[in-house]
């Protein structure tokens, strides 16, 4: 059956020509035995495939989920000490990124200049990185890591 037999109202727009088809081989007919053997073969596999591809759309967040879980179970057992150095920064970190937000987008917004603008990333990353080590020079702790 074709697309155009479909999608026309069921007028072919070919002609059929019955010479070219070989109607010697006829197809077998199954007995009424066969077709439910059939049937109930074609059910059972299809809930056992449909389990498969199930578990094969799951296994990424299955497998993500076990690591998250494994990761937060062992973060338990970790004691983490800050150095001074460390107490400072975190303590205004969220603060020092805000404002670098702020001039990012005060700056392109103002100049309109959003080609450019991006350089305010590498510097304020790298000007972090200063402020952290001043800090730590002037608290005696051991070098930032």
């Amino acid at each position: 059956m074709t697309t155009d037999y479909l999608l026309k109202s069921g007028s072919p727009s070919f002609e059929l020509n019955h010479k070219d088809n070989n109607l010697t081989e006829e197809l077998p007919i199954l007995s009424d035995q066969q077709e439910q053997g059939y049937l109930t073969a074609a059910q059972k596999s299809a809930s056992l495939r449909a389990l498969a591809i199930s578990l094969i759309i799951r296994s990424p967040a299955i497998l993500c989920f076990s690591t998250a879980l494994a990761i937060m179970l062992d973060l338990g057992n970790l004691t983490i000490q800050l150095t001074g150095c460390r107490k400072i920064m975190n303590k205004y970190a969220t603060l020092y990124w805000l404002i670098a937000v702020l001039l990012y987008l005060g700056y392109s917004f103002i100049t309109n200049d959003w080609e450019r603008s991006w350089i305010i990333w590498p510097i304020a990353g790298i000007l972090y990185g200063i402020i952290e080590k001043i800090i730590s020079l002037c608290h005696n702790d051991i070098a930032a890591e």
